[in-house]
């Protein structure tokens, strides 16, 4: 357990590059091709309790990009996203959290061309929205309704509001 390496990305490591549009409605973007070059992200390889491989891939802003959990047996890993348990993590220009592409996504989007769309994104992510001083007001869980935050004068939040409850 205790042990890390640090290195950072390999072209043949395939991290996907994530681009978001302004906009609130805006969906997360990459292709088969956008990816991160190689040496742009620093990566941290541990083990988790259960002796499976773990490797954190961060961006110079200390965002998680990506973060993939051994799956297979080590003798079939690849260095890419087969074999792994993967989510990628999409920021906004202001490094904000908007969105959570979780393992059930990355496998459907690593098997049809890596192309994101709304029913995957209601389905199996998360999203964020913030207002302009960076305060969450409205998180989607997958599967789930849009939760909905209010704030205060003093930046409380004074009411959440599910799905169910409008």
């Amino acid at each position: 357990g205790g042990s890390a390496s640090y290195d950072f990305n390999k072209d043949a490591e395939n991290v996907h590059l994530w681009t978001l549009n302004f906009s609130a409605s805006a969906i997360p973007v990459t292709s088969i091709s956008q990816k991160y070059t190689e040496g742009k992200l620093s990566k941290i390889t541990s083990f988790d309790e259960n002796e499976n491989k773990v490797i954190t891939y961060t961006d110079l802003s200390g965002n998680i990009i990506l973060k993939k959990v051994q799956e297979a047996a080590a003798a079939s890993l690849t260095q890419e996203h087969s074999g792994w348990v993967c989510t990628y993590y999409v920021y906004d220009d202001f490094g904000l959290l908007r969105f959570i592409i979780t393992p059930k996504a990355v496998k459907y989007l690593d098997g049809n061309g890596w192309n994101l769309t709304q029913s995957i994104i209601d389905e199996v992510c998360f999203r964020y929205q913030y207002d302009e001083k960076g305060r969450v007001i409205t998180k989607k869980q997958p599967g789930a309704g849009e939760q909905v935050v209010v704030y205060d004068k003093k930046e409380r939040p004074i009411l959440s509001q599910d799905a169910n409850q409008k």
